[in-house]
């Protein structure tokens, strides 16, 4: 009998604890701070930034601007993060300057928070490579391709339009 009530009870254990690294799995933080800019001297830009869990995204160009809120979902939230890990963004420099000295172009920042990692990140015609290194180039890079891919899908289909 004490054989059998030792295993059923490790078998609890067993179950509950696989129970409880599932669900540590699934949970959801959303970063402390998240901000950024991405645009270009004369033409469109974006700004967004997080406060209570709502992002404000702020377009602006020379005749207009325009504030749109989104509200991100757990899923896209956690499907930001995961892009974010796979392009390394923490190991992206604190800057990328522009390698021509070209007055226009594009310009972008990002800084976000979480309580695992943290990056602010800007550049000037210059993106990170998959290693986090400029690229010295205004063509953006891969890596920061699916960044703006991620953050589009985070945003909504109609963000950085």
């Amino acid at each position: 009998m004490k054989t059998m009530l030792s295993k059923f009870l490790l078998a609890r254990l067993l179950l509950f604890s696989t129970m409880t690294m599932l669900h540590a799995e699934e949970v959801v933080v959303l970063p402390r701070q998240f901000s950024g800019y991405i645009g270009s001297f004369m033409g469109d830009a974006y700004r967004f930034a997080l406060h209570d869990g709502v992002v404000t995204l702020t377009f602006c160009n020379q005749s207009r601007t325009n504030k749109t809120l989104f509200t991100p979902t757990p899923k896209q939230w956690q499907e930001f993060r995961q892009t974010l890990d796979s392009v390394k963004v923490w190991q992206w420099h604190d800057n990328y300057p522009n390698p021509h000295g070209v007055c226009d172009g594009t310009q972008w920042s990002l800084h976000i928070e979480y309580p695992d990692q943290s990056i602010s990140s800007q550049g000037s015609n210059c993106y990170p490579d998959s290693r986090g290194k400029p690229n010295g180039d205004p063509t953006p890079t891969k890596a920061f391709t699916r960044y703006i891919d991620a953050l589009k899908k985070l945003l909504g289909p109609k963000a950085l339009e």
